[in-house]
Protein backbone atom coordinates (compact mmCIF):
# COMPACT_ATOMS: atom_id res chain seq x y z
CA UNK A 1 0.00 0.00 0.00
CA UNK A 2 1.66 3.21 -0.94
CA UNK A 3 1.03 6.40 1.34
CA UNK A 4 -0.54 9.72 0.32
CA UNK A 5 -1.26 12.71 1.85
CA UNK A 6 -4.72 14.20 0.79
CA UNK A 7 -4.88 17.64 1.69
CA UNK A 8 -8.18 19.72 0.75
CA UNK A 9 -6.83 23.64 0.22
CA UNK A 10 -10.51 25.49 0.36
CA UNK A 11 -9.29 29.18 0.83
CA UNK A 12 -11.79 31.91 1.84
CA UNK A 13 -13.06 33.68 -1.38
CA UNK A 14 -14.44 36.98 -1.47
CA UNK A 15 -18.28 37.68 -2.17
CA UNK A 16 -17.09 38.57 -6.24
CA UNK A 17 -15.02 35.86 -6.68
CA UNK A 18 -11.22 37.25 -5.90
CA UNK A 19 -9.12 34.95 -4.05
CA UNK A 20 -8.06 36.69 -0.74
CA UNK A 21 -4.68 35.98 -0.16
CA UNK A 22 -2.83 39.72 -0.66
CA UNK A 23 -1.70 38.89 -3.90
CA UNK A 24 -2.32 42.04 -6.18
CA UNK A 25 -2.14 39.83 -9.14
CA UNK A 26 -4.20 36.99 -8.09
CA UNK A 27 -6.88 36.02 -10.95
CA UNK A 28 -10.58 36.49 -10.35
CA UNK A 29 -12.05 33.39 -9.87
CA UNK A 30 -15.71 32.94 -11.25
CA UNK A 31 -17.26 29.88 -9.07
CA UNK A 32 -18.36 30.19 -5.43
CA UNK A 33 -16.70 28.08 -2.83
CA UNK A 34 -19.77 25.88 -1.97
CA UNK A 35 -19.37 25.55 -6.29
CA UNK A 36 -16.18 24.28 -6.12
CA UNK A 37 -16.66 21.91 -3.03
CA UNK A 38 -19.38 20.24 -4.36
CA UNK A 39 -18.45 19.76 -7.71
CA UNK A 40 -15.38 18.14 -6.38
CA UNK A 41 -17.08 15.88 -3.85
CA UNK A 42 -20.15 14.83 -6.64
CA UNK A 43 -18.42 14.10 -9.27
CA UNK A 44 -13.86 13.65 -8.67
CA UNK A 45 -13.43 12.77 -4.64
CA UNK A 46 -14.67 8.72 -5.22
CA UNK A 47 -12.31 8.26 -8.27
CA UNK A 48 -9.21 9.14 -6.17
CA UNK A 49 -10.28 8.54 -2.33
CA UNK A 50 -11.90 5.27 -3.23
CA UNK A 51 -10.03 3.88 -6.09
CA UNK A 52 -6.87 5.36 -7.39
CA UNK A 53 -5.18 6.24 -3.87
CA UNK A 54 -6.22 2.58 -2.38
CA UNK A 55 -5.16 0.47 -5.31
CA UNK A 56 -8.57 -0.05 -6.65
CA UNK A 57 -8.73 2.25 -9.96
CA UNK A 58 -10.66 -0.04 -12.71
CA UNK A 59 -7.64 0.30 -15.14
CA UNK A 60 -5.21 -1.65 -14.63
CA UNK A 61 -2.20 -0.17 -16.59
CA UNK A 62 -3.17 3.21 -14.90
CA UNK A 63 -3.08 1.49 -11.41
CA UNK A 64 0.26 0.41 -11.67
CA UNK A 65 2.23 3.18 -13.28
CA UNK A 66 0.15 5.47 -10.36
CA UNK A 67 1.71 3.07 -7.67
CA UNK A 68 4.72 2.86 -9.57
CA UNK A 69 5.05 6.58 -9.90
CA UNK A 70 4.45 7.19 -5.89
CA UNK A 71 7.23 4.47 -4.83
CA UNK A 72 9.58 6.67 -6.99
CA UNK A 73 8.37 9.67 -5.10
CA UNK A 74 8.75 8.53 -2.17
CA UNK A 75 12.32 7.06 -2.51
CA UNK A 76 13.24 10.24 -4.17
CA UNK A 77 12.11 12.55 -1.22
CA UNK A 78 11.65 10.41 1.76
CA UNK A 79 8.06 11.42 2.24
CA UNK A 80 4.78 11.12 1.01
CA UNK A 81 2.96 12.47 -1.89
CA UNK A 82 0.38 15.60 -1.01
CA UNK A 83 -2.50 15.91 -3.51
CA UNK A 84 -3.70 19.95 -2.88
CA UNK A 85 -7.30 20.59 -4.59
CA UNK A 86 -6.57 24.73 -4.91
CA UNK A 87 -9.28 27.29 -4.99
CA UNK A 88 -7.21 29.63 -7.17
CA UNK A 89 -5.80 29.36 -10.79
CA UNK A 90 -2.34 29.07 -11.25
CA UNK A 91 0.01 32.43 -11.22
CA UNK A 92 1.75 31.33 -14.59
CA UNK A 93 -1.71 30.69 -16.69
CA UNK A 94 -5.31 30.18 -15.79
CA UNK A 95 -5.47 27.43 -18.90
CA UNK A 96 -3.01 25.07 -15.89
CA UNK A 97 -5.45 22.10 -14.72
CA UNK A 98 -2.47 20.62 -12.53
CA UNK A 99 0.49 21.33 -11.37
CA UNK A 100 3.64 20.40 -8.94
CA UNK A 101 5.85 21.72 -6.61
CA UNK A 102 7.47 20.93 -2.98
CA UNK A 103 5.62 22.27 -0.46
CA UNK A 104 5.62 21.93 3.35
CA UNK A 105 7.55 19.09 3.62
CA UNK A 106 5.71 17.24 0.73
CA UNK A 107 6.10 16.67 -3.42
CA UNK A 108 2.99 18.23 -4.18
CA UNK A 109 0.42 17.46 -6.77
CA UNK A 110 -2.11 20.77 -7.43
CA UNK A 111 -5.70 20.47 -9.04
CA UNK A 112 -6.84 24.02 -10.08
CA UNK A 113 -10.13 23.09 -9.08
CA UNK A 114 -11.44 26.91 -10.94
CA UNK A 115 -9.37 25.53 -14.61
CA UNK A 116 -11.59 22.15 -13.76
CA UNK A 117 -14.97 23.86 -13.80
CA UNK A 118 -14.16 25.28 -16.45
CA UNK A 119 -13.28 22.52 -18.45
CA UNK A 120 -16.41 21.09 -17.08
CA UNK A 121 -18.31 23.88 -18.54
CA UNK A 122 -17.23 23.43 -21.67
CA UNK A 123 -17.67 19.68 -21.85
CA UNK A 124 -20.64 19.94 -20.57
CA UNK A 125 -21.61 22.38 -23.72
CA UNK A 126 -19.93 20.84 -26.20
CA UNK A 127 -21.10 16.58 -25.24
CA UNK A 128 -23.58 16.47 -22.28
CA UNK A 129 -23.36 12.79 -22.64
CA UNK A 130 -21.43 11.41 -20.59
CA UNK A 131 -19.04 14.46 -19.50
CA UNK A 132 -18.75 13.40 -15.75
CA UNK A 133 -16.87 10.28 -17.53
CA UNK A 134 -15.03 12.19 -19.77
CA UNK A 135 -13.77 14.77 -17.67
CA UNK A 136 -12.60 12.10 -14.43
CA UNK A 137 -10.59 10.51 -16.73
CA UNK A 138 -8.96 14.03 -17.85
CA UNK A 139 -8.50 14.78 -14.14
CA UNK A 140 -6.40 11.17 -13.86
CA UNK A 141 -4.57 11.83 -16.71
CA UNK A 142 -3.55 15.57 -15.55
CA UNK A 143 -2.55 14.12 -12.14
CA UNK A 144 -0.67 11.04 -13.66
CA UNK A 145 1.35 13.81 -15.87
CA UNK A 146 2.58 15.87 -12.32
CA UNK A 147 3.75 12.66 -11.09
CA UNK A 148 5.45 11.93 -13.84
CA UNK A 149 6.97 15.01 -13.22
CA UNK A 150 7.78 14.53 -9.65
CA UNK A 151 9.19 11.15 -9.90
CA UNK A 152 11.81 11.85 -12.66
CA UNK A 153 12.04 16.00 -12.98
CA UNK A 154 13.41 19.30 -11.24
CA UNK A 155 10.67 20.15 -8.94
CA UNK A 156 10.14 23.91 -7.91
CA UNK A 157 9.62 24.87 -4.69
CA UNK A 158 7.04 27.16 -2.54
CA UNK A 159 7.31 30.35 -4.18
CA UNK A 160 9.84 29.95 -6.88
CA UNK A 161 9.54 31.66 -9.84
CA UNK A 162 8.41 29.40 -13.25
CA UNK A 163 11.08 28.28 -15.23
CA UNK A 164 11.70 30.27 -18.35
CA UNK A 165 10.30 28.70 -21.43
CA UNK A 166 12.77 26.94 -23.22
CA UNK A 167 13.96 25.33 -19.70
CA UNK A 168 9.90 24.43 -19.54
CA UNK A 169 9.81 22.91 -23.17
CA UNK A 170 12.64 20.77 -22.63
CA UNK A 171 11.24 19.30 -19.27
CA UNK A 172 7.76 18.88 -20.95
CA UNK A 173 9.18 17.14 -23.84
CA UNK A 174 10.76 14.77 -21.86
CA UNK A 175 7.90 14.50 -19.53
CA UNK A 176 4.87 14.01 -21.78
CA UNK A 177 6.68 11.51 -23.41
CA UNK A 178 6.54 9.50 -20.35
CA UNK A 179 2.55 10.56 -19.86
CA UNK A 180 1.86 9.23 -23.74
CA UNK A 181 3.42 6.25 -23.31
CA UNK A 182 2.28 4.79 -19.70
CA UNK A 183 -1.47 6.76 -19.31
CA UNK A 184 -2.85 7.96 -22.53
CA UNK A 185 -1.72 4.83 -24.74
CA UNK A 186 -3.62 2.16 -23.26
CA UNK A 187 -6.68 4.50 -22.35
CA UNK A 188 -7.19 5.65 -26.10
CA UNK A 189 -5.40 2.34 -27.69
CA UNK A 190 -6.75 -0.26 -25.82
CA UNK A 191 -9.32 1.13 -24.08
CA UNK A 192 -11.06 3.28 -26.29
CA UNK A 193 -11.38 5.74 -23.79
CA UNK A 194 -13.32 9.32 -23.94
CA UNK A 195 -11.28 11.87 -23.16
CA UNK A 196 -11.48 15.53 -24.45
CA UNK A 197 -9.88 17.10 -27.42
CA UNK A 198 -7.06 18.35 -25.87
CA UNK A 199 -5.73 14.65 -24.94
CA UNK A 200 -6.18 13.71 -28.85
CA UNK A 201 -4.41 16.23 -29.92
CA UNK A 202 -1.58 15.42 -27.70
CA UNK A 203 -1.56 11.73 -28.45
CA UNK A 204 -1.99 11.99 -32.16
CA UNK A 205 1.24 14.59 -31.86
CA UNK A 206 2.80 11.76 -30.09
CA UNK A 207 2.05 9.38 -33.09
CA UNK A 208 3.18 12.02 -35.47
CA UNK A 209 6.64 11.92 -34.03
CA UNK A 210 7.00 8.14 -33.93
CA UNK A 211 6.96 8.06 -30.45
CA UNK A 212 10.00 9.66 -30.09
CA UNK A 213 11.09 12.24 -27.34
CA UNK A 214 13.95 13.35 -29.66
CA UNK A 215 12.04 14.26 -32.59
CA UNK A 216 12.12 17.37 -33.66
CA UNK A 217 7.98 17.36 -34.27
CA UNK A 218 7.38 16.44 -31.03
CA UNK A 219 9.56 19.32 -28.99
CA UNK A 220 7.75 21.85 -31.76
CA UNK A 221 4.62 20.86 -31.06
CA UNK A 222 5.27 20.98 -26.66
CA UNK A 223 7.01 24.44 -27.62
CA UNK A 224 3.53 25.74 -29.31
CA UNK A 225 1.22 24.48 -26.68
CA UNK A 226 3.46 26.07 -23.99
CA UNK A 227 3.94 28.87 -25.70
CA UNK A 228 0.65 29.75 -25.90
CA UNK A 229 -0.56 28.85 -22.25
CA UNK A 230 2.73 31.54 -20.96
CA UNK A 231 0.52 33.76 -22.63
CA UNK A 232 -2.81 33.09 -21.72
CA UNK A 233 -4.74 34.42 -18.45
CA UNK A 234 -2.99 37.30 -17.59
Amino acid sequence: MVFVVVVVLLGWLAPEGKAVDGQKDEVAVPYSLMEMQSTWLNHFQQVFDQQLFLGRYPIPEIQDRYDQAVQLIEKRYGSGLAVNMVTTYDKASTDVLCGNCFKDGHPTAEIMIPKLLDICKGERQRNPNGWQDRMRLVLVVGLMHELDHLASGPILKEGEKPLPLDQLVDEETRVWALTCENTLRPLIEKYKAQLTEDEYIIYNQWLKSRRDESSPTWRNFIHWAYSRTRQSGK
